[in-house]
């Protein structure tokens, strides 16, 4: 791995540049101003960052792709946008670039599997991964033992424990289940969330393992599994806190943060909240599971993440490749990033104030792709 002296001879002076970063307003970008400055250090350049929402992000970005805009020279990007992207011609590919790089900085083969290939398009690498998010279920585990639950595994049992908090347990303040409902891209990005541990595919090749997820696309939105999780979600709505039909990701994981709901879907970059005690109720009241799953199915907990990418149209790719490879590096990350990509930075787990403490959490980690762990069934 490069020390800070190996970075004099990695990166060239970009004294008097400024590159310009655009991103995702989510919770791991909170560490970019702590290091940032140390790029500044190395090379003499100013780095600035312009933070959007999920939906104002992606608009902005595919705008001024369209405009050939040189406004931004470093794009963070969904993992899910990056054929969008490259496809329209958005993104610099960086294999070249990275072919050309110490393989002790860039360390392609010390990224998760899963993370790496959400930023290669068409059989190349398009970007490099910065974030890898898991997608789990919260819960409070003080609750659950005090009312003698133990954590839901199929659907069914998950509405049932949901409805309890909602209606039985005595307790107005707390409620049962807080999930994405808000209309757009949280309520879309859920029906993915959800549809492989309910048995389902969104299209007819695309499902875990499948040697060509592209190759039939044919949409299965109204299959039989669809449908009946979409009536689960309808009926889970009356076990949420008041208003959850308009809960987004910060919606939902604020509610959990506050002690106002028992459970929530939740992705591992918000995890690190529920443990703050400068503003978290639950900071040793929860802990994470499996994936519920729909009788009959196994759990699929989805993985997601940002990658960083070159924007095609920008105008000093010397000096952002430059802050992007110091950036994306297992030097950084290890420094103050959560949301984590790479193994050397989760093996061994150097950060443990900025990582979940739960065993599960961190077993899901080192195994992405398991499925059907045995978590216990419901017993109210």
């Amino acid at each position: 791995m490069a020390t800070a002296q190996d970075w004099g001879a990695e990166l060239g002076d970009h004294s008097g540049t400024t590159i310009r970063v655009q991103s995702i307003a989510d919770p791991f970008i909170d560490a970019f101003d702590q290091v940032s400055p140390g790029f500044t250090a190395l090379t003499g350049a100013d780095v600035t960052l312009d933070s959007f929402g999920y939906d104002p992000l992606h608009e902005k970005q595919i705008l001024s792709c369209s405009q050939g805009s040189d406004e931004y020279d470093v794009l963070f990007i969904d993992g899910i946008w990056v054929g969008e992207f490259a496809e329209a011609g958005c993104l610099d590919p960086v294999e070249g670039r990275v072919a050309e790089t110490s393989a002790d900085v860039i360390a392609m083969d010390d990224y998760i599997d899963s993370f790496k290939g959400q930023a290669v398009w068409d059989g190349q690498l398009q970007c490099l991964p910065i974030a890898g998010y898991w997608h789990m279920l919260h819960y409070r585990k003080d609750l659950f033992a005090q009312h003698g639950l133990e954590v839901p595994q199929t659907f069914d049992e998950l509405m049932e424990v949901a409805r309890f908090f909602a209606e039985d347990d005595g307790d107005p303040d707390v409620a049962g289940m807080a999930m994405n409902f808000q209309r757009g891209s949280a309520a879309g990005q859920q029906f993915f969330e959800w549809i492989y541990s309910a048995g389902g595919k969104p299209w007819e090749s695309n499902y875990p393992g499948s040697d060509d997820p592209y190759a039939d696309q044919t949409p299965l939105l109204n299959s039989p599994e669809a449908v009946e999780m979409i009536e689960f979600f309808k009926a889970m709505v009356p076990y949420g806190p008041p208003g959850v039909e308009q809960f987004a990701w910060d919606e939902r994981a604020n509610a959990f943060t506050q002690g106002k709901v028992a459970m929530i879907n939740n992705w591992s970059v918000r995890t690190p909240l529920f443990t703050d005690p400068d503003i978290s109720k639950v900071t040793d009241a929860f802990d994470v599971a499996m994936f519920p799953h729909a009788d009959g199915a196994s759990p699929v907990p989805p993985v997601g993440g940002w990658i960083m990418c070159l924007n095609a149209y920008g105008q000093q790719k010397d000096a952002a490749w430059d802050f992007m490879k110091w950036f994306a590096s297992p030097e950084v990350h290890r420094t103050s990033f959560s949301p984590v990509a790479r193994r050397a930075v989760i093996r061994p787990c150097r950060t443990p104030r900025s990582l979940p403490r739960s065993l599960g959490f961190r077993r899901s980690m080192s195994r992405p792709k398991q499925h059907g762990r045995k978590v216990a069934r419901a017993t109210r």
